[in-house]
């Protein structure tokens, strides 16, 4: 019996250091957008075309207790999924389709590179199966049989010699790809920045100066490579102290005793107004 085509993905990249699209999302909606979002990709990388289906109720009704949220919240999160740009908007608009390029592309590769290693095992099997092999008629080639097993094992090495080679050059390409040169944040986007995650705009200020007075460089005298990865740091760091000392004031506590400007976590549509409020403010070079 044949062993049946495989399909889908065993596993799919997760980034320690997820995109501002997703924080966006579970900024709105908390851990339920997060588990949403995971969901959804275990469900699409499963699929050899990167597409998932939700026109039927029972399919999002499926999904949406997989999250242990009802049907309606899991519209709302999908709704804010498309609106930052997480999955394709004419997709779920038109046809009820979750899927995003990114995720075609993971597939697609994987398929291709999984087909390849289908082909040359076939390739081998035939080429051992040929009617011109001498191992087919044992009797009449014995004496050829130890030359010719030598042949064929000097061709698989060479082949897995070019594979190797092969593997040896794509990293050598990967190696020479230009660095990405870091660009520093403008003082507004780090404000929006610092909204988006919850924390308040004076932290986002102390952060600018701070770096802005190192010429961006770390407290190591390396120069910054990711700004928002640093800005996290900080933003754990300031509510680590808040939380902890004797006065012992999460930002939410600071902020309800009037001792701290804070703003709550915005909505993913509110993040442009949020930017362009900021920019415009006379405040703020």
């Amino acid at each position: 019996m044949a062993r049946p085509t495989k399909t889908g993905m065993d596993y799919f990249p997760l980034d320690t250091m997820l995109s501002d699209e997703v924080y966006a999302v579970e900024c709105a909606h908390g851990n339920s957008g997060f588990a949403v979002i995971i969901k959804l990709w275990q469900a699409l990388y499963l699929t050899d075309t990167g597409e998932l289906d939700c026109s039927a109720d029972i399919r999002r009704i499926t999904l949406a207790k997989r999250a242990n949220i009802e049907v309606a919240e899991w519209e709302r999160i999908i709704d804010s999924c498309i609106e930052v740009g997480l999955f394709d908007r004419d997709a779920w608009q038109q046809r009820k389709v979750i899927t995003s390029s990114g995720v075609k592309k993971r597939i697609a590769k994987v398929t291709e590179e999984r087909e390849a290693g289908r082909q040359r095992v076939k390739k081998r099997h035939e080429k051992d199966s040929s009617p011109n092999n001498p191992t087919d008629n044992p009797t009449d080639n014995a004496t050829d049989n130890p030359t010719s097993e030598r042949e064929r094992e000097s061709e698989r090495e060479s082949e897995r010699e070019s594979e190797r080679e092969s593997e040896t050059q794509k990293e050598d390409q990967e190696s020479k790809k230009p660095a990405v040169r870091f660009k520093p944040p403008l003082q507004h986007e780090v404000a929006a920045f610092f909204l988006a995650r919850g924390a308040p705009e004076s932290e986002a200020g102390k952060f600018w100066y701070h770096f802005e007075s190192t010429d961006w460089h770390l407290g190591n005298r390396a120069k910054m490579k990711d700004w928002q990865k640093a800005a996290d740091k900080w933003i754990y760091n300031a509510q680590t102290k808040y939380r902890g000392g004797m006065h012992g004031n999460s930002f939410e506590t600071q902020r309800r005793n009037g001792r701290l400007a804070y703003q709550q976590p915005v909505a993913p549509g509110d993040i442009p107004d949020i930017i362009e409020r900021i920019a415009t403010d006379p405040r703020i070079e």
